[in-house]
């Protein structure tokens, strides 16, 4: 990928990540913390529903040899798509009432409804982002991403003088969501997209169907497994709560994120190289890990050091005294972040080392010891006692993961 490529990418991604934390002060005054803990389990909910919205096809967009054939997949993708929101949108408009009370959220069509539809637009957006990435399009993807951070911005603080303003962050997110696939079908042309025109392409089915088959499960089970902390801490603790620790969780990943992808781009191409050609002209694959584990550490310390000594006071000053809480649980959680951030780049080494089994290990281990740490903690009566069990499992599994990693990546 050549430099303006890289470039392109990082900056729409930059752009975005600063709009959502830049706006997060304003946010944090006009939306309580039950307004949150509805966008958490909003956002839990989206994460896995989209999983299953285009049965991963949309992942083979970038592989058939001629555009043609990669149209064909496109509308395929985007024809299943279709069909699975309207499914999504019938079941939870049925179930309504069994995840109102579930999650502990208001029993409103309005959330239903924005659920399936952001499944389809998020999903949608996908499908044309892997066309674009294909088509090597990466400014385009990089403004899409700036448009739907933006437009998510301005139709939050819109909604949150309305009615409906307690729904404002979820409804924020889907027409912003919204806002950047209708850029992306613009710009692909609305008039060459015909999802409907054959619904079941037989032939495209069989020929990638390795991505429901293969991929979906393994995805699911660790979109899942991610999921459970938002999800549980509304069922178990209540929804302010949930609020609290997803603002809490937001602020400190979204900068921290936005690096660690950065560096697992680099990270991954090196790496891989030398695995692949251990003949001395690449740097030795250990050396690569250690210094990345090393840069990664040095630059995430100090933020969060801070964040672990004056994690309240620092929210409350920032973001207003009704999220100390917050503050409170950014603290604990920091020695987890640190452990999680340093280890994060270097994950997709399991991909060039050909160790994707221990994906499924890890998947059941963490729904198991996620599940368990929230149960226990409701037993309790106390979130906090909740969080300490999941951080120290947590890193527990992250030092199993990096020793197996180490072990397995040779020396030269």
């Amino acid at each position: 990928m050549h430099f303006k490529s890289v470039f392109a990418l990082f900056s729409g991604s930059f752009l975005a990540q600063l709009v959502t934390f830049g706006s997060s002060p304003y946010l944090s005054r006009v939306y309580s913390p039950d307004d949150f803990g509805i966008w958490a389990v909003f956002n839990a909910m989206i994460g896995i529903l989209t999983l299953v919205a285009a049965a991963r096809y949309e992942l083979a967009i970038v592989l058939p040899a001629t555009d043609d054939e990669a149209k064909r997949v496109l509308h395929q993708a985007l024809s299943i798509t279709s069909i699975i929101s309207v499914l999504i949108l019938f079941i939870l408009l049925v179930t309504s009432s069994f995840w109102a009370d579930f999650f502990k959220i208001p029993n409103q069509p309005a959330v239903f409804v924005t659920v399936a539809l952001m499944t389809f637009f998020f999903s949608g957006t996908q499908c044309l982002l892997y066309w674009n990435t294909r088509k090597k399009n990466f400014a385009l993807i990089s403004s899409s991403r700036v448009i739907q951070s933006l437009g998510t911005l301005g139709c939050t603080v819109g909604f949150a003088f309305s009615p409906f303003h307690h729904l404002g962050l979820i409804l924020g997110a889907c027409l912003g969501q919204a806002l950047s696939f209708a850029y992306l079908v613009a710009f692909f042309g609305a008039r060459q997209l015909h999802p409907f025109e054959k619904i079941w392409d037989t032939e495209i089915l069989k020929k990638y169907s390795e991505f429901p088959v293969y991929t979906l499960p393994g995805a699911l089970l660790d979109t899942v497994s991610l999921s459970i902390p938002s999800m549980l801490t509304s069922r178990y603790f209540g929804l302010e709560v949930a609020g609290q620790y997803a603002f809490a969780y937001r602020m400190i990943s979204t900068p921290l994120a936005l690096l660690h992808t950065s560096l697992s781009q680099v990270f991954f191409q090196s790496f891989s190289q030398s695995v692949a050609q251990p003949d001395g002209t690449h740097k030795p694959p250990r050396k690569i890990l250690l210094q990345t584990w090393g840069l990664m550490a040095a630059v995430i310390l100090v933020p969060l050091a801070v964040t672990w000594l004056f994690g309240p006071e620092l929210f409350s000053w920032i973001f207003g005294k009704r999220w100390n809480e917050a503050g409170q649980i950014a603290a604990l959680l920091s020695p987890l972040f640190f452990f999680f951030y340093v280890s994060a780049p270097t994950s997709v080494a399991y991909f060039s080392l050909k160790l994707q089994r221990f994906s499924l290990y890890f998947g059941i281990l963490g729904i198991s010891h996620r599940t368990f740490s929230f149960w226990w903690g409701y037993q309790q009566g106390n979130f906090f006692t909740a969080l300490k069990i999941f951080s120290i499992c947590e890193m527990l599994q992250l030092i199993l993961h990096n020793s197996i990693l180490w072990v397995r990546t040779p020396k030269r």
